[in-house]
């Protein structure tokens, strides 16, 4: 699908986005603000203080009233079940963050045993 926002023409396909850059296409985070009409297959949905989220490879989505979607902000305090690749590790006052694109999260394990990333910054 192609997708014309701001200045640049961007394809998006199962949930990834990418640019025309040079000759080659390269993968980038989608701008904040973005719509697609579909969202990727198998999104991660959950709920943060009662708005209905979606969460698919670094993006989050909201649902449009028109229909749907629009990227949208990282939740601070969402808890997302993975992260994809291309994160970075950082340690600050001996604890583990991990940073994707401009969003802090932090690995927390829940009561039943499974490791989220909950946000918790963002630059």
């Amino acid at each position: 699908m192609l997708i014309h926002y701001g200045r640049y023409n961007y394809h998006f396909h199962n949930g990834v986005f990418y640019r025309p850059v040079g000759g080659t296409f390269v993968v980038v985070a989608p701008p904040l603000g973005i719509h697609v009409s579909v969202l990727p297959p198998s999104p991660f949905h959950f709920r943060h203080l009662g708005k209905p989220y979606f969460y698919y490879y670094g993006a989050f989505y909201v649902p449009l009233n028109d229909g749907g979607y629009k990227v949208v902000a990282p939740p601070i305090g969402a808890r997302i079940d993975a992260l994809p690749d291309g994160y970075e590790v950082f340690k600050i006052d001996d604890k583990v963050y991990y940073r994707l694109d401009e969003t802090y999260y932090k690995a927390t394990v829940e009561e039943n045993g499974a490791v989220v990333y909950e946000v918790v910054k963002e630059d």
